[in-house]
Order: structure tokens, then sequence, then C-alpha cells
């Protein structure tokens, strides 16, 4: 998997860079909103399609997408990953319930 770190210098996004990263704290920031997925929940329903499977799909693709979800943090340099590879951890319903 190839990367490039980015020269901060004269990034345009240094000012969000030195925010997130100004404390010791984790440099993470969580939303919410609510999105109409009706025409794509159709879809999925007419081609009997698992829910689950095609959002973890449509997520993987969006976030490749967008080069901003690309940005890594290590030690004090940014890279800007080539592809995001993420993880997905599935509930054992026979876990739960013992």
């Amino acid at each position: 998997m190839s990367a490039r770190v980015i020269d901060q210098t004269n990034w345009d996004r240094k000012a969000h860079f030195d925010f997130f990263t100004r404390d010791d704290s984790s440099p993470l920031y969580g939303i919410t909103i609510q999105i109409d997925i009706i025409h794509f929940y159709q879809y999925m329903k007419e081609n009997q399609l698992s829910h689950y499977y095609v959002l973890i799909h449509a997520t993987t693709k969006i976030m490749n997408l967008i080069e901003n979800f690309r940005y890594k943090i290590r030690g004090k340099d940014v890279l800007l990953v080539e592809r995001l590879i993420p993880s997905f951890t599935d509930l054992n319903v026979d876990m739960v319930f013992m």
C-alpha cells in the first residue's frame, strides 16, 4: 500500500490538523446526521441484498473516494494513503445471549 507524506508548510488543511492535534487526546470528532436512503433501501430489497454487506461496501467505496478520509497521522507526519481497507465487527448473537 503506498502513501505519501503531506508537506504541511502550505497545506490547506493545516489549521484543521492543528485543531485536532493540539493536545494529547484522540484526534477524532464525531457527528450524527439523518440521511434519506429510501431509494438505496428499495434497491437492496428488490435485489435481495444484505443491508449490512451493501452498506459496508458503499461506506468503503465512499471513504476511498474522499481524499480527506484517507489522511493518517503517523507521529508528526500526515500521510495520504492510496486506499483504505477498513475492518468491521460482526455481532455474534450466540455469544450475546448466553
